[in-house]
Order: C-alpha cells, then sequence, then structure tokens
C-alpha cells in the first residue's frame, strides 16, 4: 500500500487545477476580509470546459492552445479564474461565490444541458441557486451558433462575421508565448524544404478540399529543387493513398518536434485541410510564410475575396510575404509561390489581434458589459414573437 501523501500527489498530478483553485480561493477570501484586492481579483470566472483542464496538462489540440490564451488573458488583467473539467463541477464552484462570479465557460453541449436543467443547473423560479443563463458562455470554435440566447454569447477564436457568419463574441487567441520558447532559425540556416499543414494521410487524395493533386509537389521539387515534409497520420481508409517520392511523411509528431521542423522550412503549405488551424500563426511567429489554397471563388471576378472559400480564411486577408493566396487548379501559382516565399523569406510575425494583450483586453470588455440586461432584451424580444436583432452591450458594470 502506498503512502498517503503519495496517493494525493498521485491525485493532484492527474487533477492539478484543484490545487490551483484552492489557492486563488484562499487569496480571494484573504483579500475580501483584508479589504486589499488587486484590480479585478474579486472578479470570478468559473472556466468549465475540459480544454481547459487538457490546457493545464500540456494538451496541444487547438482548442487546447485557445483554452490557454484565455487563461494567459485572464492572468494578465488580475481576474480569478477555477478550472474544473464539467458543468456539474462548474455549479460547485458557483455556488460557493455566486455574487462574484461574472462568468462561466463551457462546452456547447453542457451549455444546452445546463439551460434545460431547470432543478439542478441554470437559474430559475424552482432552481434559486442556479447559475443565471446571462452568465453562461460557449466556448465553441466553429461558426455555427450553439448557444440558446443566440450567437453574442458564443465564444469563438476566429472573428467569423468576415465570413458572413452571425455576430459571435470574438476573444481570439495567441501563439506568441509558446512560439518565443523556441530560438528563431535564420533563413540561411534553414533545410530546402517545404512543410505541408496536413493532418491525414487522405487530405492528400483526391476531393472537394483537397488543395493539390500530388503531382503538383513533383513539378514543384523537380523546378526548384526543394523538399517536401508532412506530419500526416494514417487512417485505415487512407491505405490506397500514396505519397510520391517529393513527400517525406514523418508521421505525427510531438509539438517540440513539429515545430522543429517548421522553424527549419522555408515555407508552409496548406494541403487544404485542416480548415482554421492554428499552425500558420504559429509558422509566421516563427517566420515561415504560409501559402493558403482558395478552394472555392467567383470565376467571374477571382480576386473578389468576399466569395472565397480558402483553408484559412482569416489570413486570406494578409499579402506576399507572408501570405500567398493561390487558386486550387493554378500549378504555375503554386510553385511561384514557392519560389517567391524561398527568395523573400520574412521575420518573426505574429497579427496584432494575436498578441496576448489583445486578448486580455477582449476578455477585460467581456468581463465589464452588461449581459444581464442584453438577455432581457433578448428574452422579451421572444416572448413577444420578435425576431432577436442585435443586442446592446454597454460597458457599465465596473
Amino acid at each position: 500500500m502506498f503512502p498517503a501523501n503519495t496517493r494525493i500527489n498521485e491525485q493532484e498530478s492527474k487533477t492539478p487545477w484543484i490545487a490551483e483553485n484552492n489557492k486563488k480561493l484562499r487569496a480571494l477570501f484573504e483579500c475580501l476580509e483584508n479589504r486589499n484586492c488587486g484590480e479585478n481579483q474579486a472578479k470570478v470566472i468559473i472556466l468549465g470546459s475540459y480544454h481547459f483542464s487538457n490546457a493545464l496538462v500540456g494538451g496541444t489540440g487547438a482548442e487546447d492552445s485557445w483554452a490557454r490564451s484565455i487563461t494567459q488573458g485572464l492572468q494578465h488583467r488580475g481576474f480569478t479564474y477555477l478550472i474544473t473539467a464539467h458543468y456539474q463541477r462548474a455549479i460547485q464552484l458557483y455556488q460557493t461565490v455566486p455574487d462574484l462570479v461574472r462568468a462561466v465557460f463551457l462546452q456547447p453541449e453542457e451549455v444546452q444541458e445546463c439551460f434545460d436543467d431547470k432543478e439542478f443547473c441554470v437559474l430559475s423560479d424552482g432552481n434559486p441557486d442556479g447559475i443565471p443563463i446571462w452568465k453562461i458562455f460557449a466556448l465553441h470554435w466553429w461558426a455555427d451558433v450553439r448557444h440558446p440566447l443566440g450567437p453574442l454569447w458564443q465564444l469563438q477564436p476566429e472573428d467569423y462575421s468576415m465570413e458572413h457568419s452571425p455576430k459571435s463574441t470574438y476573444i481570439g487567441y495567441s501563439v506568441e508565448k509558446l512560439c518565443r520558447l523556441r530560438r528563431f532559425t535564420p533563413a540561411v540556416e534553414r533545410n530546402k524544404q517545404a512543410f505541408i499543414m496536413a493532418k491525414w494521410i487522405g487530405d492528400f487524395a483526391p476531393g472537394p478540399d483537397t488543395a493539390w493533386s500530388v503531382d503538383y509537389y513533383e513539378t514543384a521539387s523537380s523546378e526548384l529543387g526543394i523538399q517536401f515534409v508532412a506530419g500526416a497520420n494514417h487512417r485505415n481508409e487512407d491505405a490506397a493513398v500514396e505519397l510520391p517520392a517529393s513527400i517525406v511523411n514523418l508521421g505525427q509528431m510531438a509539438q517540440i518536434d513539429f515545430q522543429h521542423h517548421i522553424g527549419f522550412s522555408q515555407v508552409l503549405i496548406g494541403a487544404g485541410r485542416p480548415p482554421g488551424s492554428p499552425t500558420p500563426y504559429e509558422a509566421l511567429c516563427l517566420g515561415v510564410p504560409f501559402i493558403n489554397p482558395i478552394l472555392e471563388w467567383d470565376h467571374e471576378n477571382p480576386s473578389d475575396k468576399s466569395k472565397w472559400k480558402t483553408q484559412h480564411s482569416s489570413l486570406a486577408l494578409l499579402a506576399p510575404p507572408y501570405v500567398y493566396n493561390v487558386r486550387r487548379d493554378d500549378r504555375d501559382g503554386f510553385v511561384k509561390a514557392i519560389k517567391d516565399a524561398v527568395e523573400n523569406p520574412i521575420p518573426s510575425y505574429i497579427l496584432p489581434r494575436m498578441r496576448i494583450y489583445s486578448v486580455a483586453l477582449r476578455l477585460d470588455n467581456l468581463m465589464h458589459s452588461n449581459w444581464q440586461r442584453g438577455a432581457a432584451v433578448v428574452l422579451e424580444r421572444r416572448k413577444n414573437g420578435e425576431e432577436q436583432g442585435p443586442v446592446c452591450r454597454p460597458v457599465s458594470l465596473t
């Protein structure tokens, strides 16, 4: 039998956020008692999505990276945030300090489950200790609306309104901290290689979202003398897909190795999938330009970006030497973009909106907006059978 303290240490290693929550709550109660809380310290945010707990233990998925940025932003502004992996525990945390909680972040499916649970989760006549629905926000990576109060209560990593999607609440994220841990590789020290952003071997198979025929890579390799590197995984359905000799597939890698191979490349090439990945932002921060495939466009007006469907829609707004937007059927444009990217190396670049202080500022605005008033407007309109329409969010809570 293990000693009791060993079992405690093992448990803490699996749920390190519990110890962190206890530390934050002790500091909060102490500052309240002494009346010396720091700016925003007495404003509590409950982070109830499992991506926050994943981020704390080293998760590297896109949503985990977004969650990590949110905690960094909240810390930057001095808020007290508490982490839990599911909404049942979020309810318990809320009931500990209900008057201090400004917001609860949950997965979209848990927001709906909580909203439907009028006896245990959401505030209702039969559940006076529940969480008001206007304090609950859905953490959702994609553009579809998944919150019962509408898009404004949905937090997103990109401003999807640029794609004519409903106006949700853009929080954004930053790759700045992780990127800065790595030494910048000067252009003269890089390998003569291009890294292909593809998650699965099947991303190279012909299909509606496959950007380039495999012979495009062969042509570019022959004309430019460049080697292509990928880190794609195999699935059973990918068994029939064969990669040309010009592509070396390294398979799934640890994040540090993945970042290493991108940092030593001269250009990052989108294969068409996955969409909206953080990888191009990481590449730009490492000084690696990105070739962004245009998968659909208006053939009558091909330069009209509003009609484009690209692998990374937000980066379609950038231009060379940082981002090269190339139409999928343009073999010459594909080869030229690689050539231009190699001949015009870039410095480390982070979009201003993706600096951690920008994420922190948007979170601060979120916490100081009058969501209760906005929810009252939405619910009154629904009661009267009206369309939701825009909701005003005055910054008037401080």
